[in-house]
């Protein structure tokens, strides 16, 4: 949602200025910024950079200037997920302990379908977005790798400790525009950290997998894609 809101505010004519990234990203997965660190870089730069690379430095650094976390809650109540909250800190996307963000599949499934499928944003914006969505590359082991690979897919992931969430879009694969459908998958281990095994965040994916390969059995035999 982060992404599509600086998308959304251009659209409605408000500013989206460069944005001046810290010269030390703090803890947490942030390619783009650690490598524009101390660079003043576009608003809409870090919107890529959030969608393609989940870089959760240009998600503090979107959110610190452009209106804060409460801007973020609303934006995205509005486009029906009305029991969303942020902390604070955007750290490590919407993968957060659930006392502290929202973790409602079905309200963030509803509104990626709305931003994807209503005129929520202008149809180049929109265009922009689902082009980062497909670009995104964190998710290639979640829901996109259990579906087959001629099914046009763009996705948006969150993780954190004995969480991995996927947000995944499927798209005609002639008419990229067009979406088919939208997916929120949510995986939150019940143990705490200390009793998570070693492969716990392998087999968060798997599971991710599992829930793509059993939607895509049952969309066999349909001519939706």
């Amino acid at each position: 949602c982060r992404a599509a809101w600086i998308l959304k505010c251009r659209d409605q004519g408000r500013p989206v200025p460069d944005l001046l990234l810290p010269r030390k990203p703090r803890a947490g997965h942030s390619p783009f910024s650690q490598a524009h660190a101390g660079q003043r870089v576009s608003a809409l730069q870090l919107a890529q950079a959030m969608t393609e690379e989940s870089d959760n430095e240009a998600a503090r650094t979107v959110l610190a200037h452009l209106g804060g976390t409460a801007v973020l809650e609303r934006f995205a109540r509005d486009l029906g997920n009305p029991r969303f909250v942020f902390p604070g800190d955007p750290h490590l996307d919407p993968a957060m302990p659930a006392s502290a963000v929202s973790v409602d599949a079905l309200g963030m499934q509803v509104a990626m379908a709305r931003l994807a499928t209503s005129d929520e944003l202008l149809p180049a914006s929109r265009t922009l977005w689902l082009r980062w969505l497909r670009r995104s590359q964190t998710g290639m082991r979640r829901l996109r790798a259990g579906w087959p690979a001629r099914w046009l897919a763009g996705s948006k992931t969150g993780s954190g400790e004995g969480q991995s969430h996927d947000l995944a879009l499927v798209m005609k694969a002639r008419h990229p525009e067009q979406v088919v459908f939208s997916v929120a998958a949510y995986w939150q281990s019940t143990a705490s950290a200390e009793q998570l095994p070693a492969n716990d965040f392998e087999r968060r994916e798997q599971a991710l997998r599992e829930v793509a390969a059993a939607m895509s059995g049952w969309m066999r035999g349909k001519d939706a894609l």
